[in-house]
Formats: C-alpha cells, sequence, structure tokens
C-alpha cells in the first residue's frame, strides 16, 4: 500500500501533473500566479531523491492545492484533483 501511495505523493509525480496542466492550459491565469509564486518561493528545506526543479514544480503543485483549500474552492479543488489522479493513473498505465 505505502508503495502505491507513494506513486501518487511523489514530487516527480506532482512535478508531471502540474507541467501537464500548464502545458494544457488546464489553469487559469490567476492559478498559474499562484503556480508560480510556489514555484520561486524560497526555501530552507533539503531536498531528497529529488532534482531542484522538480521539487520547485512540486512546491508549486502544494501550493495551488493548499490556496485552493485555504481558500474554500472545492469544486475547483475537487475538479483538479480527480483531473490529477485520471492523468496520473493514465501514465501508469502507459509505462506498463
Amino acid at each position: 500500500m505505502h508503495t502505491t501511495a507513494t506513486h501518487y505523493v511523489s514530487a516527480k509525480a506532482q512535478d508531471r501533473i502540474l507541467k501537464h496542466w500548464l502545458e494544457t492550459e488546464a489553469l487559469t491565469a490567476f492559478e498559474v500566479t499562484i503556480v508560480n509564486r510556489g514555484r520561486n518561493a524560497k526555501s530552507k528545506t533539503i531536498r531528497k531523491n529529488t532534482d531542484l526543479m522538480t521539487y520547485r514544480y512540486s512546491t508549486a503543485f502544494e501550493a495551488l492545492i493548499g490556496y485552493l483549500y485555504l481558500t474554500d474552492e472545492t469544486d475547483r479543488l475537487n475538479e483538479l484533483m480527480n483531473a490529477a489522479l485520471a492523468f496520473h493513473d493514465a501514465a501508469l498505465e502507459g509505462g506498463k
């Protein structure tokens, strides 16, 4: 179960999902602003098992999800999370 869960919550998975959203223009202009602020935020955290840009895009993904959660935009949050799961599952199926 842990191995399956790490496929969904890893920095690499979050990086791929966010880049897919940006490439397909799935985000609003304001959401892209939130992503850019999250990506460019300075961090003192030492990243593990990933490169700097993957870590930053993962942080940007989490910033967007956190923003939507804190502003109580649950419909949009659910829409994006369902899209993320569908994209990630399709990528896993394609990789098998």
